[in-house]
């Protein structure tokens, strides 16, 4: 039974069905043993049935994870897009703008010049020089964009939060420039690491972060302040999200990780739901609390590597 346990764990229906035609290629070799009586065979095969079955119901049981996991994932990903899609847009307004400026102002050198007026040849290098920075830089803002919401296949594996934190920073950086916000990042140099779907953890802290942005739209813009905290413990790695909004009230707190609830008027009410799914299918928790100074602290916590692996061990199914 071990061994086609093992397989279906590990590699779903498929593993199931590979370990279960060698299981019964080695019954009906042992059938041909002499040693082996006769009689004896229906009671053999009815217990390899029943092992086989009950690969197969393992089998089952990890592609449905999978899948939902990888379901998950993508919603996450299609949830962030349009916002992402919007901040890009936003912060592309600033190097455009530039690029005309610089290219007006070359255009007038260049007639000019056509008139017979003596012009500098530095002055039209100069503009072209600005306007090729202003587009590279616009074109880093695409490519963030993209590689962000672009699809991937799930993948469990050693996440360092720091590469998590640094792999949303530029596109929260963009909402919070939009909206006023000072962000502070308060990241131990060392901090335990994490078996988890990076991506899933990004898309997560994303969210709160957008949330933490949003909830101070109506306070003044030099106490607008988002940080981003890590710590760890002997079992856990926490990251927090902290806002100096005006808080979140009682009734509404009751229901915030409910489907389908939501404050705003343009909400789906499915961003904190789903973010608390993804942090609990990775053994964690996601809670929050009233800040001390005003506001609210979103916190995510997730086992360590070690407990995670641990507990992997005993037979939970993997994300590949």
């Amino acid at each position: 039974m071990l061994p086609l346990a093992w397989a279906a764990s590990r590699q779903g229906m498929a593993g199931a069905i590979s370990a279960a035609i060698v299981l019964e290629a080695g019954v009906t070799i042992a059938a041909l043993w002499p040693v082996l009586h006769l009689e004896r065979m229906p009671n053999l095969q009815m217990l390899v049935l029943s092992l086989i079955l009950s690969g197969f119901l393992i089998g089952i049981a990890v592609d449905i994870a999978r899948r939902a996991s990888d379901d998950l994932r993508h919603s996450m990903r299609l949830a962030a897009a349009g916002e992402m899609a919007a901040a890009g847009a936003h912060e592309l307004n600033q190097p455009l703008a530039a690029i005309s400026s610089y290219t007006a102002g070359a255009l007038n050198v260049l007639e000019r010049a056509d008139k017979g007026v003596p012009v500098e040849p530095s002055l039209l290098r100069r503009a072209l020089e600005q306007a090729r920075q202003q587009a590279q830089r616009a074109g880093q803002i695409i490519r963030s964009v993209h590689e962000f919401v672009k699809k991937s296949e799930p993948q469990r594996e050693e996440v360092a939060i720091k590469s998590v934190v640094d792999g949303v920073r530029a596109l929260v950086e963009l909402q919070a420039r939009k909206a006023y916000v000072a962000l502070q990042f308060e990241l131990p140099a060392q901090l335990p690491t994490v078996l988890a779907d990076r991506l899933m953890l990004e898309q997560v802290l994303l969210n709160l972060t957008r949330n933490g942005i949003e909830a101070m739209a109506e306070v003044p813009p030099e106490r607008r302040l988002l940080r981003i905290a890590a710590d760890a413990d002997a079992a856990q790695v926490s990251v927090s999200v902290i806002d100096n909004g005006h808080g979140i009230p009682p009734d509404v707190a009751e229901r915030l990780f409910s489907p389908f609830f939501s404050t705003k008027a343009e909400g789906m009410g499915m961003g904190l739901s789903i973010c608390r799914t993804a942090i609990e299918f990775h053994g964690g928790t996601l809670t929050h609390a009233p800040n001390p100074g005003g506001g609210t602290v979103f916190t995510f916590s997730l086992p360590r590597r070690d407990a995670a692996a641990a507990a992997s061990a005993t037979g939970a199914p993997e994300l590949k």
